[in-house]
């Protein structure tokens, strides 16, 4: 009988993820800041708040949107095909390449914002295989507009709305929509905050002074995350090559939803060229890393090499929870 830790069912990936995800709250993470992240943005400051009245509540939280996010992603890839048959390997690959090393209540707006920018892409790709509906595209353009609100470095991923439209050739009416979508969480923050007596611009303003501002999070990795972070390279590049081998059989929806997440892992490392950079953008380098490495599994072949990487990795996340 063979065996194959990387094919298996609803109920026991979930098992796995809260078994890891209950292992790595057992520890305190080596990089972990010293006040909530995004605690001075509109939005941020509220679950700042939320996390000073009961920390408790912010890490049962942090615990159902990071849960939320993985199951998000497992329906994303099985949706539009992506790896030719259902995996719920998502689920268990978003815990240990954007959560293990960012397990901490502090991290808790990051992957609000994270949840939001998921949430987006699966609005999106609803749309893969037929004209996205403007009410489609407002939603996913407002999610990613109140993703910044959350965690301000997140912005960037307004990179990805053109691309979708493109993708989508959409008219003018589409553009016009998507753009109102985006900016309406940003006006209505501009106009609360104007009417409580603050300055209409004040909104905005935070958000730029928290793109721009360094990070307080220490960039002295310890060896656990550097060997994790560059496992996690190893396979984003052996992904793509088996991407790159199975392209011609795959459907065209998606060979829409595949190059859709590539563009979403470029906007990702684009924002590590912010002043902000930090290791809490691992959480959204995550999100296409998690939709795209299945492919090692599914259909890379040699399903002995794929058992032992999935190992390889199950240690490196170990290695950080200790």
């Amino acid at each position: 009988m063979k065996i194959d830790i990387t094919r298996h069912g609803f109920g026991l990936t979930v098992l796995v993820f809260f078994a890891f995800l209950a292992l790595l709250f057992s520890v305190e993470p080596a990089l972990e800041p010293k006040v909530m992240i995004g605690a001075g943005l509109p939005l941020g400051g509220v679950i700042y708040a939320l996390d000073q009245w009961s920390p408790e509540f912010a890490t049962v939280l942090l615990v159902v949107v990071v849960f939320v996010s993985s199951l998000l992603l497992a329906i994303f890839t099985s949706r539009n095909m992506i790896h030719f048959e259902k995996t719920y390997l998502p689920i268990t690959l978003y815990l240990f390449t954007g959560v293990a090393m960012l397990c901490s209540a502090h991290y808790l707006n990051v992957f609000i914002a994270a949840l939001l920018v998921i949430y987006s892409i699966n609005i999106i790709s609803g749309t893969f295989s037929r004209f996205g509906t403007a009410s489609g595209i407002f939603n996913a353009s407002l999610f990613v507009g109140l993703a910044p609100l959350f965690y301000a470095p997140s912005v960037v991923f307004v990179l990805s709305l053109p691309v979708a439209l493109a993708m989508h050739r959409s008219d003018v009416r589409m553009w016009i929509v998507s753009l109102c979508g985006v900016l309406l969480p940003v006006a209505v923050c501009s106009y609360v905050e104007w009417a409580i007596g603050d300055g209409f611009w004040l909104a905005v303003n935070e958000m730029w002074t928290d793109i721009i501002s360094p990070s307080t999070v220490s960039w002295s990795l310890p060896v656990s995350y550097i060997m994790l972070i560059a496992l996690i390279v190893v396979m984003i590049i052996w992904s793509t090559v088996v991407c790159a081998r199975t392209w011609n059989s795959t459907r065209p929806r998606a060979i829409k939803a595949i190059s859709y997440n590539y563009w979403q892992l470029a906007i990702s490392l684009l924002m590590f060229a912010l002043p902000s950079r930090s290791i809490e953008m691992m959480a959204f380098v995550a999100i296409p890393v998690s939709v795209l490495l299945p492919a090692i599994f599914m259909r890379g072949g040699s399903r002995l090499a794929s058992n032992v990487l999935y190992l390889v990795l199950i240690l490196a996340v170990i290695a950080v929870s200790v």
